[in-house]
């Protein structure tokens, strides 16, 4: 009985891909090109249907076998410990580069580092290098989340920062008009102060 030819070095790249814990993209490279020498040496066969590598694993054994000696080819776990919470939802810097240095030591190196800081920051709704704090990820608290609106609306008295000119850069994106309305349901004039009461 004919069995269809079998492109091993496909097979292994698909295999990488569908691994759990997943790879990241320099291991799936990595152990493609690994394969496809394997296979121009001759390491691999065809048994019917079947590829057998090195030491008689067919594909995903040998995946496995190969990270089990790697673990810095697995995409690290996100932790969302207290710590990693403070790093992204304070804002600081000097945080985030506790985290880098932090995730270095155990990635190895700046690049699968950097990706790992980006994919944790993504969680919290930021960016690496940014100062703007992040959301922690879970069950929104609605409280928490109108505070941080009011300290965001130029005519709340919790409003942080230059209410002049947050006032005038919503009157230049949104026309007066709608600003003034904002305003009045609020209970202010356009320029943020309070409406008179009892005319």
């Amino acid at each position: 009985m004919p069995f269809e030819y079998l492109d091993i070095p496909r097979l292994a790249t698909n295999a990488a891909r569908a691994y759990v814990p997943r790879l990241q993209d320099s291991a799936i490279a990595e152990f493609s090109q690994r394969i496809s020498e394997e296979v121009a040496r001759g390491l691999w066969i065809q048994d019917g249907p079947n590829a057998i590598g090195p030491e008689g694993r067919n594909i995903e054994e040998y995946v496995e076998h190969l990270v089990s000696t790697r673990p810095h080819w697995l995409v690290p776990a996100v932790e969302t410990s207290e710590d990693v919470d403070n790093v992204w939802t304070s804002g600081s810097l000097t945080k985030q580069g506790e985290r880098f240095r932090e995730l270095r030591r155990f990635l190895g190196n700046d690049k699968a580092a950097n990706a790992a800081l980006a994919e944790e920051a993504a969680l919290y709704g930021t960016t690496p290098g940014s100062t703007k704090p992040g959301v922690k990820p879970g069950p929104v608290d609605e409280k928490a989340k109108a505070k941080a609106d009011q300290a965001n609306n130029a005519y709340s008295p919790a409003f942080k920062g230059d209410r002049s000119a947050k006032i005038a850069s919503m009157i230049k994106g949104m026309g007066a008009k709608t600003v003034a309305e904002i305003a009045a349901a609020a209970g202010c004039r356009i320029d943020g102060s309070p409406l008179r009461k009892g005319k």
